[in-house]
């Protein structure tokens, strides 16, 4: 697909900062580049003579004309939080976040300022804008678009098609969407103007549009899911609140709640300060939901579930050993892990880690063939496990591996991450730079059996149907 143009990056920027947290520039354009499905190729272009990156400087535009619309705001140098306007305009009428619609009526922030200027400087205004009779065009313009507007409002908000949406898929089965917003839309006493009104410039029917945006919704906050793209249908959990609770149905309710990330904690706070007994927890819910369901869980599922589990506590073993080796012998495991996992030999690999005394940056350098044709630079960094690795560090694995002309480099780690050392990695074109993380590591070791023994193997076995095929059948009479 070709790279989307700057206005396009709208609504990506708005969504990363629907959260009304402060976030960095580049953040929030790596954010938005990564929204859409370009290629590898697509999204490490750069401009001709110059390295800046093509998708991330359109969304850098988009935020700025987001923020000449007055829809997000500069808090201090390089960082932007959503406006209390943008949040407005981004949970209820999210459709408007298009350049047309913002370009007619944004920038109004600084008109009155500007205006008063030119008023003072002495620039005359009395034939501007105006036809024959006197009358101002612009103004004229401006009441046309405002009583558009306003029609557009009076329609029933994206929200409000919370309980239609969830009346249509109580039946529990998969249905398609556009079916869906068709319903929804057809469930308000709406004229035969209001029913089929399209936005301007487009022939997508507006009461629809906002039923969709509801379907995004109630499928965020857990009511309904999608088993297949195109198609939704209900949740246990918008079973329980569409029988029993149906009050709930509402944005400030589901903006409260939804995602369920902090459902539980601020819930409880909710009860204990009114006193009040209401939707279950999402805690109560699965708990309940798992007593139901067990006897219907396949046991192959059952069997995937429990070595998941002897793998996690596995793997906290792994790191609780690891943490007693020295930092020397850390580099070695690694170097050992690369070779397990087929980069190189032991023989090509023996002088692998470097000397303390002269690593420059690097702990030690692997083959990345059998032949030794390349190889990889490798930093590891073992670290308390709820430490974080940040971008300087990152930025000095750089700097090393430019030191020596190397394409290739692994920072590995037992700490984890930051969010800004990540994206600094992602985005070097000079030098590909992998990242592993603790968690990542030990995953690795037991992949590959480093570090770790099988202690029992289990053989599951199925019905073998083509070898009762081979037996004749006995013909049946009729």
């Amino acid at each position: 697909m070709p790279i989307p143009k700057d206005h396009e990056f709208f609504p990506a920027i708005m969504k990363y900062l629907s959260d009304g947290k402060e976030h960095h520039r580049k953040g929030i354009k790596f954010f938005a580049a990564n929204s859409f499905n370009l290629t590898s190729e697509e999204r490490n272009r750069v401009y001709e003579n110059s390295k800046d990156n093509i998708a991330e400087d359109r969304a850098g535009w988009g935020l700025m004309l987001l923020k000449e619309t007055g829809l997000v705001e500069n808090t201090r140098r390089g960082y932007y939080k959503i406006t209390d306007f943008g949040k407005e305009i981004f949970y209820s009428h999210p459709e408007y976040i298009t350049y047309k619609f913002l370009h007619q009526y944004g920038g109004f922030k600084l008109f009155e300022e500007n205006y008063k200027k030119d008023i003072n400087a002495g620039k005359d205004f009395s034939n501007f804008g105006k036809d024959k009779d006197g009358r101002s065009n612009m103004e004229e313009k401006f009441i046309s678009k405002k009583d558009e507007l306003s029609k557009t409002i009076s329609m029933p908000k994206w929200h409000e098609f919370f309980p239609s949406v969830m009346k249509y898929l109580a039946d529990g089965e998969v249905h398609y969407i556009k079916e869906i917003k068709k319903f929804a839309a057809d469930s308000f006493n709406l004229t035969e103007e209001e029913r089929n009104r399209t936005y301007e410039g487009s022939e997508e029917n507006v009461a629809e549009n906002r039923a969709g945006w509801a379907i995004s919704e109630l499928k965020l906050a857990g009511l309904i899911e999608s088993p297949r793209r195109g198609h939704y249908r209900i949740t246990g959990l918008g079973k329980d609140i569409f029988n029993n609770h149906p009050e709930y149905l509402n944005y400030k309710f589901l903006h409260q709640y939804g995602g369920f990330k902090l459902f539980e904690e601020n819930y409880r706070k909710l009860n204990n300060k009114n006193n009040t007994v209401s939707l279950p927890t999402e805690s109560d819910y699965f708990q309940k939901k798992d007593l139901q369901d067990q006897e219907k869980i396949d046991p192959s599922k059952k069997i995937d579930d429990a070595f998941s589990e002897i793998n996690k506590s596995l793997g906290d073993e792994i790191l609780k050993e690891i943490m007693k080796i020295s930092d020397y012998d850390f580099e070695h495991l690694v170097t050992k892990l690369l070779i397990k996992m087929g980069y190189g030999s032991p023989d090509l690999n023996k002088n692998a880690v470097t000397k303390k005394s002269s690593d420059g940056g690097i702990d030690s350098v692997v083959t990345a063939d059998r032949f030794g044709f390349e190889f990889i630079c490798i930093q590891a960094k073992k670290w308390d496990l709820n430490s974080t690795v940040g971008r300087p560090e990152i930025q000095k694995f750089l700097g090393a591996l430019v030191g020596r002309s190397a394409k290739k480099g692994l920072f590995i780690t037992t700490a984890k991450f930051s969010s800004d050392a990540i994206n600094f990695a992602a985005r070097q074109l000079s030098a590909k730079i992998v990242l592993v993380n603790g968690k990542a590591l030990v995953d690795l070791m037991i992949e590959y059996g480093l570090g770790v023994i099988v202690e029992k193997t289990l053989d599951v076995k199925r019905i073998d149907s083509d070898f009762f095929r081979s037996f004749s059948r006995p013909e049946i009479l009729v």
